[in-house]
């Protein structure tokens, strides 16, 4: 099993990437990202209720003493997560949006130093570097890309940071013995939870039934964009240390810009790809041995 976690964490990352395709579809019928998020979370969990109820009742239980962790996964990190990265990609491109949430493995470096007292090496700080030029070169920065504003910037990284948080809350439940169905299961019922006071149901409800095609986007953000991803990233967090598994998910923001280019026709400078290159490589740097070969945690 241990051999496939890599291949998990690729795949989910691929998966992710689609996601601005249905973000940017639902917008365009007046949903907004909170209401997205919303929407997400509820067919999610209309979804997933069924497939634990026939395939394994157990996966249903979870300790009081341990709600802290889906509080975490749900509504500290999926609520604002997706609220601050859909809320990105509707301001500006899904390649933008996506590589902003990738600040999120270095993000991790400062968490890692404050929860679990691991050390801020010269090395790091080297990758974090790196990796602020690289976003600064796809936030068109150093070049004429146009539509990136200061909010853009701030909501992108504010995804970045949130989305690190996933990482952290998700392994301490993985370390209490909670599946990855489980996991998934209830960080999407606290997200329900999390989003449902932000957003004004009527009219929600009314977007749809008013343009019942678009719950075509919303079973498509349920299904491939969240049920089967967050499953097979959390699977592959149990074979691999979170440092690794952001390094694969680095696929991600490449299936989003070429997502982009497809459906889109957004632009692809030399200084994004420069941008996107220099991303990729900081997070490779931050997470390889003196010897260079990367880490795996048992």
């Amino acid at each position: 099993m241990k051999k496939l976690c890599p291949f998990l964490i690729i795949l989910s990352a691929c998966l992710w990437g689609t996601i601005g395709i249905s973000v940017k579809e639902l917008n365009s019928f007046g949903l907004g990202s909170m209401q997205v998020v919303f929407l997400r979370a509820l067919a999610t969990v209309l979804l997933m209720a069924p497939i634990l109820f026939f395939y394994n009742k157990t996966l249903f239980k979870i300790k009081l003493k341990d709600i802290w962790c889906f509080i975490g996964t749900g509504i500290i990190s999926i609520v604002l997560f997706t609220f601050f990265n859909f809320y990105t990609i509707s301001l500006t491109s899904l390649s933008f949006a996506s590589i902003m949430m990738y600040t999120a493995p270095f993000i991790m470096v400062f968490l890692a130093a404050l929860f679990f007292k691991e050390k801020i090496t010269f090395k790091k700080i080297f990758a974090c570097i790196i990796a602020f030029v690289g976003c600064c070169f796809v936030a068109g920065i150093f070049g004429q890309d146009n539509g990136i504003t200061t909010l853009s910037i701030f909501t992108g990284i504010a995804s970045g940071f949130f989305y690190a948080l996933y990482t952290v809350f998700s392994r301490f439940a993985l370390k209490k013995g909670y599946m990855a169905l489980t996991i998934t299961f209830y960080t999407f019922v606290f997200s329900l939870i999390g989003s449902f006071p932000f957003i004004n149901a009527k009219e929600t409800f009314g977007i749809i039934v008013s343009a019942p095609e678009s719950l075509t986007f919303v079973l498509i953000i349920a299904v491939f964009s969240t049920i089967a991803p967050y499953i097979l990233y959390t699977s592959g967090l149990k074979g691999l240390e979170s440092g690794i598994a952001l390094i694969l998910a680095t696929a991600e923001p490449v299936v989003a810009t070429i997502v982009g280019l497809i459906f889109y026709k957004e632009k692809l400078t030399l200084l994004s790809v420069i941008g996107i290159i220099l991303v990729i490589l900081s997070v490779i740097v931050l997470n390889l041995n003196k010897n260079g070969a990367e880490t795996y945690k048992q």
